[in-house]
């Protein structure tokens, strides 16, 4: 007779929850002996860290007896009595079990090795729960429910298991720490604290010497006015210099993007690329900028739909998929990124949701987040001949929460679009500035740049003008 078939043995029937009850016990005891103990791990450990009903229970009356007012200290009598308060003396085991908690418990306890020993069992807890549920949710298909379009379904469940267990991880212990533990280690070469923009000028004007390391900064213009362009330009020489380079582009196709970049390196029209109108001189030059380009450690999305948590996991994930940590991100632009899933008050909460998740995200990879905002239309009146102004940051309507959150703002300005809203026949002159309306470490100013129309590119000024007054701002001088 064939063997029966032996189902799989359930692995946490078998062996159980990791968990360490006697290390739990010498913490809680040593609380008691000392509360000193308390403020070593308080800063480490949380009520749900204790596998045993009966320690959660005593560690959260002891959190309550500190935490209360008046603080209270924590000794058996104290203890008791929260204990009975609570009704729950009789649940933990009574006096008796409170008293064995230090027995043949030394006087010298060596409390921060029991609570990180607790702590890992926790995180190891936590992480087979979280996997169960990802496999659970996996196996029945639950995360299509509700959900129209299946494939989009199946990405959100990817990208909610991938932030899940990533959010396993416990946050790094924080503390006071005393300046004479900090000094030694300036002396040491430091981190660079930003990412060149590629321009000598922008850089020196900026306190990082670019783009700040792990901080969100914005990129503030009118429509036209060149912020793809600009994006491009630094790319490219951010890139060149050996940078990973992310771009998320929702509002160009990534094809259109490589196209405007060959152009740029290359100098030919874009006009005449895109119509099909160059000669053989110049279809060799786009050739030639096509191989240097796609040396470049730079990677292109363009899918339409992403909200701030699919940047995040996108930019979490390159490393593991081709082995580069990315080094900063780039965001074309702030309102094609769609509102995470939520039921927000007003658009300027959705908004504000959004900006902080990115600012989340540049923090935790440690690299530069850097997106375009479009500004509305200045309302000028046409017959004073003046033009439409350059950005200033109240112009940034879609939150506070983008002044509030960045480290850098900038707006860039063309003279020759300003004045096409009161004379449509101006002459292009190619003049632009690069404002620094906000830098959190540094000065603000103004860096004047040239723009060349046909290849829609960015150049620095050899000789660079004096520096506009707030009133001259609106027209680079």
């Amino acid at each position: 007779m064939p063997k029966k078939a032996v189902p799989p043995k359930d692995v946490l029937i078998e062996k159980g929850l990791p968990a360490s009850p006697d290390a739990e016990k010498a913490v809680l005891g040593a609380i008691l002996i000392d509360n000193y103990a308390y403020d070593l791990v308080s800063d480490m450990l949380h009520v749900d860290d204790f596998f045993v009903d009966a320690h959660r229970r005593i560690f959260q009356r002891m959190v309550a007896l500190r935490k209360g007012v008046p603080v209270r200290p924590i000794d058996f009598t104290s203890l008791t009595e929260e204990l009975l308060a609570t009704k729950e003396l009789e649940i933990i085991g009574n006096v008796s079990y409170l008293s064995s908690l230090t027995d043949g418990l030394p006087r010298a306890v060596n409390t921060e090795h029991h609570a990180r020993i607790v702590k890992d069992k926790s995180v190891l807890r936590n992480l087979i729960h979280t996997a169960h549920s990802i496999v659970q949710e996996g196996l029945d298909g639950a995360y299509r429910i509700g959900e129209e379009d299946s494939q989009n379904a199946f990405q959100a469940f990817l990208d909610r298991a991938e932030s899940s267990i990533m959010a396993v991880r416990p946050a790094a212990r924080s503390g006071l720490i005393c300046v004479s533990d900090i000094v030694p280690s300036l002396r040491t070469p430091q981190k660079p604290l930003g990412v060149s923009t590629g321009f000598t000028s922008i850089d020196e004007k900026m306190a990082c010497g670019g783009w700040a390391t792990g901080e969100l900064s914005f990129i503030l213009a009118r429509t036209s006015h060149g912020k793809t362009a600009m994006m491009l330009n630094q790319a490219y020489c951010q890139a060149s210099a050996g940078k990973v380079v992310a771009i998320f582009s929702l509002e160009t196709a990534k094809e259109r993007l490589v196209d405007r970049l060959c152009c740029q390196l290359s100098g030919v029209s874009l006009f005449k690329k895109m119509h099909d109108m160059l000669n053989t001189w110049e279809q060799d030059l786009i050739e030639d900028a096509r191989k240097e380009i796609a040396k470049l450690p730079l990677y292109i999305n363009d899918m339409a739909g992403l909200n701030a948590n699919d940047v995040n996991a996108q930019v979490r994930r390159l490393p593991r998929d081709v082995g580069q940590k990315v080094d900063i991100v780039w965001g074309d632009f702030l309102r094609l990124l769609k509102h995470l899933p939520g039921k927000w008050g007003t658009t300027n909460d959705a908004v504000a949701e959004t900006v902080t998740t990115l600012k989340r995200g540049a923090q935790e990879f440690g690299c530069p987040y850097v997106w375009l905002s479009q500004i509305g239309r200045f309302q000028t009146d046409k017959k004073s001949g003046k033009p439409e102004p350059a950005p200033t940051i109240s112009d940034a309507r879609d939150c506070g929460e983008i002044e509030n959150q960045s480290y850098t703002m900038v707006g860039l300005y063309r003279l020759d679009q300003a004045m096409k809203m009161v004379n449509p026949d101006w002459v292009k002159n190619g003049e632009a500035q690069f404002d620094l309306l906000k830098d959190k470490d540094g000065p603000c100013g103004v860096v004047p740049l040239s723009f060349v129309g046909s290849s829609m590119n960015f150049a620095e000024v050899e000789t660079a003008a004096p520096e506009p007054s707030v009133e001259q701002r609106s027209l680079p001088k």
